[in-house]
């Protein structure tokens, strides 16, 4: 469906993996600066921790939603809805924090996060991330070349440190150890049984 100026944009930003709140914090300052200074832009509401499009809530992204002025207000062509979400784009994607980026909200309220649509590359094959990454790359630049299709991005993140453990439960608890699930997610923690 095409965009619609339904009077608001979401900007999500993403920094380098396990950066602070408080460093995610400042580039948010950046963000909301740059927002401030773009005509069309009313109000804009920060929520540092979240990223709304994996619906991740980590110390390193944050969501802005910007409400834009009303429609009889914005009447200068700079002040058009595709004229604001391009002129965004450009002056986000020259700040050097991280990854930002602004988008239309979706056309039918409640059918997914954006606007446009919305696509899952999987690795069936069973192979490494570094696989998975390479594909994701080449299917990026493949769609950034077609101009129907605008803004391409990911929320795949392939350097993300992960571990694999494989637990013998039977040994486990032979030995007294019962299992109890941290909040950190993938994450066990053993203690004795008492």
């Amino acid at each position: 469906m095409p965009d619609e100026d339904q009077g608001y944009i979401y900007v999500s930003m993403q920094l380098p993996i396990a950066a602070s709140m408080e460093r995610t914090s400042a580039a948010a300052k950046q963000v909301e600066a740059v927002l401030a200074n773009t005509p069309g832009v009313q109000y804009t509401t920060t929520v540092v921790g979240f990223n709304l499009l994996s619906f991740a809530h980590t110390s390193y992204n944050s969501f802005f939603f910007v409400t834009l002025k009303p429609w009889g207000e914005r009447k200068s062509r700079s002040e058009q809805y595709q004229e604001i979400k391009n002129r965004l784009n450009q002056e986000l994607s020259r700040l050097p924090v991280g990854t930002v980026f602004g988008f239309s909200p979706p056309a039918v309220p409640g059918v997914g996060t954006s606007g446009g649509f919305q696509f899952v590359l999987e690795d069936r094959s069973g192979q490494d991330v570094q696989f998975l990454s390479d594909n994701l790359n080449k299917f990026l630049a493949a769609a950034r070349k077609r101009l129907e299709i605008g803004l391409v991005t990911s929320t795949f993140i392939p350097s993300v440190p992960q571990e694999y453990i494989n637990v013998d439960r039977d040994k486990v608890l032979k030995q007294g150890l019962r299992s109890t699930m941290c909040t950190r997610p993938f994450r066990h923690l053993w203690r004795p049984v008492r």
